[in-house]
């Protein structure tokens, strides 16, 4: 049976309330199924708009009530202890070099993170209780119940101890070096950019419940499709590449991606093991043995891949204590910091960081051949499990070894760091460890995000749209809260799945293609690398392979081969990411289309301006309205902006982001005036580096490189010796970073 909007409402009111009864709490075998009726943000997406009472004119709250309700919150969690006790007797975990083992290493939480997310699900059960106790005795209805949970504050409770005010940071507001953990960069909001910290909104959550229950339809039609539904009917595999962008465009796209954003899934928690959402040949587990933080995406009966599965697995963002130390809706956190500062080159912690530094002349480790150092738990941290053990490298990220375009550019800025750190050594002799550490890694960070939005952004936005957004222009405002958006975290950086070849075409000194390696058997499998020649191929690969146009056009390597392992069939990203999406809340793709400025539709008929036609008569299956269409699905069906490689809405989430990260960052390369600011002759050497530079610098026997790696060069095939082409140059042309400016006289 469906429910409109009025009805369901009463419908679950009527489950918890009855006249002259108490709450009671719910018991422990329900505790997955649990969540109090959707009290605001479970209207229409227009009702947003509408005008709010302020927090003075809400009923008042005994402060009796919230330390109850916090008592409640830590009772419900606590019965979890029992749970996953039973569930680690009956051995339900997640499968060595399965595809739910690459999932638990792309989302790994490191430490620290599962104990705040304790924290923060207490506080979201406690909001369900104020609601459950509170909202029907004030004869509040959703919005205004909403207002009044998000109005009473943490302070005074357990809880506020967690909060980010409570943190103390002792910050030296002159240093010219940037903390490892983003905190400090900020003078007046010093926890600002930090990381484990929550992502931020553009606009409110539509939790299925107004607190954390996954996203449900706008629609009293119809529920909405499950996600490897709209997967299996969109992302057919095609050849469609781009003529113009590169590899490096995407492989780029997913670098940034790992510094501003790392969602991390979770754990067991109180024990801290992996948790498994379906049975390892894709069978649905018995309700007792299912965590409350799985959402399992189920598999249609007629799914032409997974043939014989139910289900596929999906466990849950980590979440993080709110912001604003309030009660209300749960936000997810992100344990990378919240800039642009190669976080998963160098860590996120100073645990991390400290664990990648040789300790000598300011250098990280590497390992043999000089390529990143070697993991001390390589079957937990890749998808080995057959002896011998193949290489796992470690880096500031544990998504490092993901695919081997990755970690081969992780290898390049590694080098790129010990190359700056050597000359700075040679330059200043009398500098210690942590000095040439530091001033190295300021360095590399700056070419870093010169390349971001001088070269980079301009090929995926237009270079119009970025100038208008002004990427290029320096405007620090200590106002702007550089917290990563949730929509761009969840939704928009996974544009670059789509440019994703099914093949690796590697790529000799002439460009030509000598052999292939298929994407699902590499996945988190970085021993390739350890072969001679490999670093090199990989890096021309970048710069002269095609990447694939951005659309719902997806290889099958990464719709049903991502994280394969060994066992054939892996995981479906278009489905993670439409989950993620739902699991996080996130409205729908018309409410973000309207924040962004651009038209609001009132039916899917009228997306076909926008979107190929095809796509949209395969939406109307799918969806009963277009406000229930998810925000990557229609995001990525768009055609391209003017000038740009992914469509409007896409443009304007990555161009925001971009923007905001760029502007309330104290430390960004080319702002002055700052404690730790380059000098103009030391800015204008960091204006000189390329990407290309980058790689020229840091191959192993690279002789020639196009300027611009992100467009692909004019002529194939000679280029090992033909300098006549304007695109390609011999990589002593190219200018190199310049480091005499940082000479100083030793005293």
């Amino acid at each position: 049976m469906k429910y409109g909007g009025a009805v369901l409402v009463a419908a679950l009111c009527a489950a918890f309330w009855t006249s002259g009864s108490t709450f009671r709490m719910p018991a422990a075998e329900h505790l997955a199924n649990y969540a109090s009726w959707p009290f605001w943000v479970f209207g229409r997406p227009h009702r947003l708009g509408r005008q709010h009472q302020t927090a003075a004119e809400l009923p008042k709250v005994d402060p009796e009530v919230l330390h109850t309700s916090v008592k409640f919150g830590e009772n419900v969690i606590g019965r979890l202890a029992r749970l996953e006790k039973t569930l680690a007797n009956a051995d339900v975990r997640v499968r060595p070099g399965s595809a739910p083992h690459g999932q638990l290493i792309a989302g790994n939480p490191v430490d620290g993170a599962l104990e705040r997310h304790r924290q923060a699900q207490v506080a979201v059960r406690a909001s369900q209780f104020i609601a459950d106790n509170n909202c029907k005795r004030f004869d509040l209805k959703e919005r205004r119940c909403g207002e009044l949970v998000n109005s009473l504050s943490l302070d005074g409770t357990d809880l506020s101890a967690h909060c980010d005010t409570a943190v103390d940071l002792e910050c030296n507001t002159t240093s010219p070096f940037r903390s490892i953990d983003g905190s400090c960069n900020n003078r007046r909001h010093p926890v600002w950019g930090r990381s484990m910290t929550a992502y931020q909104r553009m606009l409110r959550s539509q939790y299925g419940d107004g607190l954390h229950q996954m996203k449900k339809s706008q629609s009293a039609a119809a529920p909405l499709p499950g996600a490897r539904e709209v997967s299996a009917t969109l992302a057919a595999d095609k050849e469609r590449p781009d003529r113009e962008a590169t590899m490096a465009v995407m492989q780029w796209a997913q670098f940034v991606g790992l510094d501003l954003a790392h969602t991390p899934s979770a754990k067991m928690v109180f024990t801290g093991s992996s948790i498994a959402c379906c049975k390892p040949d894709g069978g649905l587990l018995p309700p007792r043995s299912l965590h409350p933080f799985c959402a399992p995406i189920p598999v249609p009966a007629d799914d032409p891949v997974f043939k014989g599965r139910r289900c596929l697995d999906y466990v849950r963002s980590v979440t993080a204590p709110r912001p604003d130390c309030k009660f209300g809706p749960a936000e997810q956190m992100n344990q990378a910091t919240h800039w642009l500062d190669l976080s998963m080159v160098y860590g996120t912690t100073d645990d991390i960081s400290r664990g990648l530094r040789a300790h000598e002349n300011g250098l990280l480790q590497t390992s043999d051949g000089s390529l990143l150092a070697l993991s001390p738990e390589p079957t937990t941290d890749c998808q080995l499990t057959t002896k011998p053990l193949g290489a796992c490298f470690k880096s500031g990220d544990s998504r490092v070894n993901e695919q081997p375009m990755l970690t081969a550019l992780h290898t390049a800025w590694v080098r790129e760091h010990n190359r700056v750190a050597n000359t700075l050594y040679a330059l200043n002799p009398h500098w210690n460890d942590e000095r040439l550490f530091q001033e190295a890694r300021r360095i590399v960070v700056a070419e870093y995000q010169h390349i971001t939005f001088d070269h980079w952004a301009p090929v995926l936005l237009g270079e119009l749209y970025s100038r208008q957004m002004g990427l290029h222009k320096a405007d620090y405002s200590e106002n702007v809260d550089p917290a990563v958006r949730n929509s761009f975290a969840t939704a928009a950086l996974h544009f670059l799945y789509s440019m994703m070849p099914g093949n690796i075409q590697l790529t000799e000194s002439d460009r030509r293609v000598n052999s292939t390696l298929r994407l699902r058997e590499h996945f988190n499998k970085p021993g390739v690398l350890q072969k001679p020649g490999r670093l090199d191929q990989l890096l021309r690969t970048m710069a002269t392979q095609n990447a694939q146009k951005v659309d719902l056009i997806h290889t099958e390597e990464v719709t049903s081969g991502l994280f394969a392992g060994n066992l054939g069939l892996g995981a479906d990203a278009l489905s993670l990411v439409v989950q993620r999406g739902r699991d996080h809340g996130l409205p729908g793709y018309n409410d973000f289309r309207a924040a962004c400025g651009l038209p609001r539709m009132s039916c899917i008929d009228e997306l076909a301006d926008l979107i190929p036609k095809a796509v949209v008569n395969q939406l109307k299956t799918l969806y009963a309205s277009v406000n229930d269409v998810d925000l990557f699905v229609g995001a990525m069906a768009e055609r391209p902006a003017d000038g740009a490689l992914v469509g409007p809405t896409f443009r304007c989430l990555i161009g925001r982001q971009l923007s905001d990260t760029r502007r309330a960052d104290r430390y960004f390369f080319d702002l002055q005036d700052q404690a730790g600011s380059f000098t103009p002759e030391q800015l204008t050497n960091i204006r000189k580096t390329s990407l290309a530079r980058v790689f020229c610098s840091n191959g192993d026997q690279i002789k020639f490189m196009q300027r611009n790696v992100f467009l692909a060069p004019r002529t194939k095939g000679s280029l090992a010796g033909d300098t006549q082409d304007a695109s390609v140059a011999r990589c002593s042309d190219l200018p190199d970073l310049d480091l005499s400016p940082w000479r100083e006289q030793s005293v």
